[in-house]
């Protein structure tokens, strides 16, 4: 929010929410999290949990931790991206624009 490396999905469901990051934490091509990864994201929020693409504490990078903050975040999901996934340049956004060229 803060650097505009921030963003708040809202979901229909817990099942919906699941959905979505069920689709960004899928592995391909034998990555794991990649989408998720491809985007740029730092770390999400969803459900009372945290999962951090980085290593945190005794976490590996690609782990879910409980989230104690003030919003459980049961009605939508936090996305923090890195500077590069927030201005639009991972490979995510490439293929993307290759897909949909600007007018």
């Amino acid at each position: 929010h803060h650097e505009g490396r921030a963003w708040d999905l809202m979901t229909l469901s817990k099942e919906h929410g699941d959905g979505i990051v069920d689709a960004l934490l899928a592995s391909e091509g034998g990555e794991a999290d990649a989408l998720a990864r491809r985007a740029g994201v730092m770390y999400m929020i969803w459900d009372r949990r945290i999962w951090r693409a980085y290593p945190y504490g005794k976490l590996d990078g690609g782990s879910w931790d409980k989230y104690t903050g003030p919003n459980p975040h049961t009605a939508h999901i936090h996305f923090s991206f890195s500077r590069a996934g927030g201005d639009g340049l991972t490979s995510l956004y490439q293929t993307i624009g290759a897909q949909f060229p600007a007018v």
